[in-house]
Formats: C-alpha cells, sequence, structure tokens
C-alpha cells in the first residue's frame, strides 16, 4: 500500500434465514471495519456473489429447506477462491466433516462470543492476504520468466560449483544446444575450456565472491562465426545472505562493435586515400617526441607537398585529383620501412614519420618518396602528368619541441624545397630554415595586403537549394577568390592557409563579411548587376583566427550596430566546430551580440569531428552543414548514409536546419531527399558565380 491510499476494506457475505441474528452479526462486523451485506437465502446469496464477490463467507449450515454446504459448493464452483466460515447452532460430527470437506475455514457454533468471531475473522483475513501475495508473486514470476525466455539476451543460472541450473532459449540457440544438454553441465563445457579460461573463470570467480562484474569477449560460435558479446554476472544470494550462484545476461554487440571499429578507423584515417589522418599523425608524432627526448631514439618527419597538383585538378577537375592522391596514397607505403607512419595531411599534402634512424637514412627514405611520385605518370583520359613533390625533412631529437613546432620546422623546409625550385628534399637547417621562413613571410604578406588595398578579393556565391519541394530558403554560400596582377584568379586553397599562419585572416574575413553585409544592405555587386533580391541570406564562412581577433568582432558588429541589416535580407556565417571551440568564449559572445542584430550561425563541416554531436547541443546555431566528405558518396557508402540520416535526425529533434554539402550527382540528391534533409550545395545543384543567381549546374 502507498502513502496516502487507503487500505481496501473487507468485505463479507453474511448468508443466514435468521433476521435478528444476521442483522445484529452485520451490525457488530460494520463496527469492527467489515463491510457486510447479508443474504437471507441461498438464491440471495448466489446473486449477491455474482454482483460483487466478497472475500470472505460466513454461511448458516441450515437455511430452511436449503443446505448451507451445498449453497458454498456451488458458489466455489465459480468462485474457487473464496474463503467461508460455517456457522451453525446445530453442531454434530457429520456436519463438521462435510463443512471440512467442503473448504471451510473454521466452524462456528451458535451462539459464540464476539472475541471468538473477531479472532476466527482477523486469522481467516491474514490468510487471504497471504493468498493474494503468493498469487500475485506467481503472476510476477509468470511474467518474468516470460520475458526471460522470450528477450534476445543470453541469460543463465550458475551455481556455486558452475553448473548451468537454468537457461534462456536465447542462450541455447546461440551455442547450437539443447536444453537438457546445457542444464546440468559445466558452464566450461558449455563454452569450451579454451574461452572459459580466457574470459569466463577470472569473473565467474570475482562474482561467486560476491561482486557484479561486466565484461566483453568474441565467443566462437558452433556456427563458426565470431560474435563480440557483452557479458554481465551478478551474484545471487539466498535467503540468509549466502551466495547461491550467478546470474549470467550475454548481449551481441557485434553489428554494434564493428560499427564503432569502422567509426573509429575512420576517426584516424583519411577516407580519400586510407592513410592515415593528420589527427593520428600529429598523435603518434607526439609519442616519438616523448621517446627522442629519452635520448635513446631518434626519429625524423618528412613534409610531402605535391608541386603540380593544381594543374591536374584546373585541368581534369577534381575527380581527377582525387585520383591522382588515391594513387601517391597507394604508393607511398611501398616506399618506406615497416614501421614507418604514411599519413595525409589534407589537401596535396602528405607526412611521413620515419622511426628509428639518423638524418641520412631519413634522407634516402625521403629520396626514395620522391622518386616514387617523380615516376608516377599519371594518366586521366589522354593527358598524362609528371608530378613532382616538395618534401621538408627535419629530425625529432632530444631538442624537439611539441608536434607543432616540429610540423612548422619541416613546414618550413619544405617551403624552402618550393623556393629553391621543388620536386626536391630539403633537410631543415637553422640558419636556412630562417632565411626562407623570412623571404616566405614577406612575400605572403606583400602580396595578400597588396591585394586588399588594391581591391583584388572578389566575391562569387554558390546556390544553396531546397531538397523538399515545400522547403524555400534563398540563400547563397560567399566565396572569396583573389585575382593576381595578371588576371589569374587563385582559389583560396592557395591563400588561406598562408593568411591564417601569417596573421591576415581575420583582416580578409573582416573585408568578406564588410561586403557581404553591403550587399544585403542594397549595395550593386561590383561588376554591376541588380541588387540581391528580397528574402535572400548569405553565409559567409569565418576562420577560427577571425573569431578570436576582437578587431574583427569588434569591426562587424560596428557595421551592423551603424547600419543594422533589412529584416528581408539575412546574413549567416558558418564556423567550424574547431574554430568555435578553441574560441569559445570569444565565440560565444560574438554569437550572442550577432544574433541580437538578426544574424544566423550556422556549424560548418559537421561530423568531422567525433566530439560534434556533444557541442551541438551547446552551440547557440540555427543551420548545420553536413560535411561533404560524408555526404559525396552515401548513395553507395552505407555507413555515410547512416551517419548523414543520424545527423539530419539529430540536428531536426535540436530544432536546427540542415544542409547537405558537396553533393555532385542527382543519386546523391535523391538520397537526401528519402532521408529528409533540408537544403543541398554542390555542382549539381549550381556552380559558383560572380552574383546570386548566376551560378550554374
Amino acid at each position: 500500500m502507498t502513502e496516502g491510499t487507503l487500505p481496501r476494506m473487507r468485505q463479507v457475505l453474511l448468508v443466514d434465514d435468521d433476521p435478528d441474528f444476521g442483522d445484529s452479526l452485520a451490525d457488530l462486523l460494520e463496527v469492527d471495519g467489515y463491510r457486510v451485506r447479508v443474504a437471507r437465502d441461498a438464491a440471495a446469496a448466489m446473486a449477491a456473489m455474482h454482483e460483487s464477490p466478497a472475500d470472505l463467507l460466513l454461511v448458516d449450515v441450515r437455511l430452511g429447506g436449503a443446505n448451507g454446504i451445498e449453497l458454498v459448493g456451488a458458489l466455489r464452483g465459480v468462485h474457487s477462491d473464496v474463503l467461508w466460515i460455517a456457522v451453525t447452532a446445530y453442531a454434530s460430527v457429520d456436519t463438521a466433516i462435510a463443512a471440512l470437506r467442503q473448504g471451510a475455514y473454521a466452524y462456528l457454533r451458535k451462539p459464540f462470543h464476539p472475541d471468538e468471531l473477531s479472532a476466527t475473522l482477523e486469522r481467516a483475513f491474514e490468510r487471504i492476504e497471504l493468498e493474494r501475495e503468493k498469487a500475485k508473486a506467481e503472476r510476477a514470476l509468470r511474467r518474468y520468466e516470460q520475458i526471460v525466455a522470450a528477450t534476445a539476451d543470453l541469460m543463465a543460472f550458475v551455481d556455486a560449483e558452475g553448473i548451468v541450473r537454468a537457461v534462456n532459449d536465447a542462450y541455447l540457440n546461440a551455442y547450437g544446444r539443447t536444453r537438457d544438454a546445457v542444464v546440468g553441465a559445466p558452464l566450461r563445457a558449455v563454452h569450451g575450456e579454451p574461452a572459459f579460461d580466457a574470459d569466463f573463470q577470472e569473473p565467474l570467480e570475482r562474482c561467486l565472491g560476491g561482486e557484479g562484474v561486466r565484461f566483453q569477449a568474441w565467443c566462437e560460435l558452433p556456427s563458426g562465426s565470431r560474435h563480440f558479446i557483452e557479458f554481465a554476472m551478478y551474484p545471487d544470494r539466498g535467503d540468509g545472505g549466502a551466495d547461491r550462484g550467478v546470474v549470467v545476461s550475454g548481449r551481441d554487440l557485434t553489428e554494434a562493435q564493428a560499427l564503432s571499429e569502422k567509426l573509429s578507423y575512420q576517426a584516424r584515417h583519411d577516407d580519400l586515400t586510407g592513410l592515415v589522418n593528420r589527427r593520428e599523425f600529429e598523435s603518434r608524432l607526439a609519442n616519438l617526441i616523448e621517446e627522442a627526448r629519452d635520448g635513446e631514439v631518434a626519429h625524423a618527419l618528412c613534409y610531402l607537398d605535391l608541386d603540380q597538383f593544381k594543374v591536374v585538378n584546373d585541368t581534369c577537375g577534381h575527380v581527377a585529383g582525387d585520383e591522382l592522391l588515391r594513387q601517391i596514397g597507394a604508393a607511398l607505403p611501398g616506399v618506406v620501412r615497416r614501421g614507418d607512419v604514411v599519413a595525409r595531411l589534407g589537401g596535396d599534402e602528405f607526412g611521413v614519420l620515419i622511426v628509428n634512424c639518423t638524418l641520412a637514412q631519413a634522407r634516402r627514405v625521403a629520396e626514395g618518396l620522391r622518386d616514387a611520385i617523380g615516376h608516377l605518370n599519371f594518366r586521366w583520359h589522354d593527358a598524362t602528368f609528371n608530378v613532382g613533390v616538395s618534401i621538408g625533412l627535419v629530425a625529432i631529437t632530444t631538442e624537439s619541441e611539441g608536434p607543432d613546432g616540429v610540423m612548422s620546422l619541416a613546414d618550413r623546409a619544405c617551403y624552402a624545397a618550393k623556393e629553391s625550385g621543388r620536386n626536391r628534399v630539403q633537410v631543415f637547417r637553422e640558419d636556412d630554415s630562417r632565411l626562407a621562413e623570412r623571404h616566405g613571410e614577406m612575400q605572403w604578406v606583400t602580396r595578400l595586403q597588396q591585394a586588399l588595398d588594391d581591391e583584388r578579393f572578389f566575391l562569387e556565391f554558390q546556390p544553396i537549394r531546397a531538397v523538399q519541394g515545400d522547403a524555400e530558403l534563398h540563400a547563397w554560400e560567399v566565396l572569396v577568390r583573389l585575382r593576381t596582377d595578371d588576371g589569374t584568379v587563385v582559389y583560396p586553397g592557395d591563400f588561406l592557409g598562408a593568411a591564417e599562419r601569417y596573421g591576415l585572416a581575420a583582416r580578409l574575413d573582416t573585408w568578406v563579411s564588410t561586403e557581404a553585409m553591403r550587399l544585403l544592405q542594397g549595395g550593386v555587386p561590383p561588376g554591376g548587376g541588380a541588387p540581391l533580391p528580397e528574402g535572400v541570406m548569405l553565409m559567409v564562412n569565418l576562420s577560427g583566427h577571425s573569431l578570436g581577433d576582437e578587431r574583427f568582432r569588434h569591426a562587424v558588429l560596428e557595421v551592423l550596430a551603424a547600419t543594422p541589416l533589412p529584416a528581408s535580407r539575412r546574413l549567416c556565417f558558418e564556423i567550424t566546430e574547431t574554430a568555435a571551440i578553441s574560441n569559445l568564449a570569444h565565440a560565444s559572445q560574438f554569437m550572442a551580440e550577432a544574433r541580437r542584430h538578426g544574424c544566423l550561425f550556422a556549424l560548418d563541416d559537421f561530423g568531422a569531428g567525433l566530439s560534434s554531436f556533444a557541442y551541438l547541443k551547446n552551440l547557440p546555431v540555427e543551420i548545420v552543414k553536413i560535411d561533404g566528405q560524408f555526404v559525396r558518396d552515401i548513395d553507395d557508402d552505407p555507413i555515410h548514409f547512416a551517419l548523414v540520416k543520424s545527423i539530419n535526425e539529430i540536428g531536426h529533434v535540436m530544432g536546427k536546419q540542415t544542409i547537405a554539402e558537396f553533393v555532385e550527382s542527382e543519386a546523391v540528391l535523391e538520397r537526401l531527399r528519402e532521408i529528409g534533409v533540408d537544403y543541398a550545395q554542390g555542382y549539381c545543384l549550381g556552380r559558383p558565380g560572380p552574383q546570386p543567381g548566376t551560378g550554374t549546374p
């Protein structure tokens, strides 16, 4: 009985043909808290029980011309569990025997003392409550047994001697055994001695000692397949508190484990080439630096930057560029030694960790890498390309700083190799590096600053279109370009890295953001043409360096405050998870202030980091842009399809709109439509153009 719940009133049906006795006895029982109904004859008793069964019957053995014992027999034929007490003024041995045979709980002889009646009724109702609790427990046990039998989890009970005493169907089916073969057999025999000794012996002993245990194991099943199963063992204690045995449950996590391993692999490897990615490369580099600091071994790092990759991309397109990267990724591991690490760091850059070597040995490996790429002779349709590579080589020694420091030195050496004529290996030396760094910095600073001063940056716009027919969005992503003195168009991949490296990203983002706001306020594009249409939204990418730059934040917010954006046009800033988290305090403050001016925010490249879902809940963004590396092949990669579907569903649950990037085919667009993604962006829907609305498929 729960707190605040009234106890159920005890119900008694009194069957007696003596009105005076019946009424008096009913009054007495009601004073004691019983709810009493009175029946004068057998027919009234049958009707009363049909209308509302009583908990207990008080029946006079003689009912005029009827027999009370026979009446009880008829009532118990319908209400088999009803308890009854025989009452009579004409006691005889035969009558008592007949009443007891009919299941009478007690036999009271009139006249009886009220205390005798009260005590008898109290004992009777105690028995009734015990029977009810027993029935309730039996029902619960039957339900539990049904649940255990129906569950897909493996369930078994093992006694203190390690003998299986009970098992469910799932366990039997998994191990291809009958119940007779398993029940009564040692758990060691069920799983086989090698598997038992390796996985079950120690957990079972701990559990028999009173400790709950969880563990995971790969199990060889009779079918010949290996299954990854999570087992749990719980002590089962007897009434005295002593351990009687162990409850064993097992859940098959094979599919989940396979998916987890695949996701873990993808998190550590480049999706295009299958090589280690930058994150894993830097993690392994950090371990090698720690080893080198102990003074026992030395290692080396090669930083590779392809020399003619842009020619392939510009001439034959990104598909050809991707194929070239795949071929290089397949060729490099065959050049290095066993234990060395080859990685794609991003774009057309690769890294190699050469372990346990002198600098001279590392130089020979680096030359081998250069030769392998130089002899590749990449063919694409009727075109053949000879691709070179510039390699920066740096030793990892006791003097090495952290991963960023070593990578920076290798990057400088690689840049020096390019400056020296490309397609060569440049070993890092302090004096050479400083000259190359100074020259490179001044060249990039001068070129980018001059381009900003001369207004040689310009914008292009790529459309973002609705995937579903009833969705409405007029949006374009703003893409920055650089036009050189001779009219050549330089794309962001060539200068954004340098801009971030040398502190010019914030100034460039300020120009792009200011230009986007000017267009949204009704300004005419520099090349001429009509102002932006009503209801348009421009999406501007922000660098992580800009989010952490106070001058950038102040400049953008100052423009927004001085010339508010019209309600019919919106500005959306795209930020990456890494940029937001690296500058979380500044990013949160900037986002809050910009939102007050009507700006929106999108989380760009969502899904690239394993922590994405955790941060999505806490970052105040309205739009999620799903990373194109997952989107581009969802028509034939079920894992990427599942990831995009999950990201879309979670985004919608959080009230955010979703945009899929890198949509390059109708097949991919159709899968996005099937998933329910809101919007899409990619060459299938429109290439960048000089004005919103001019991009072409």
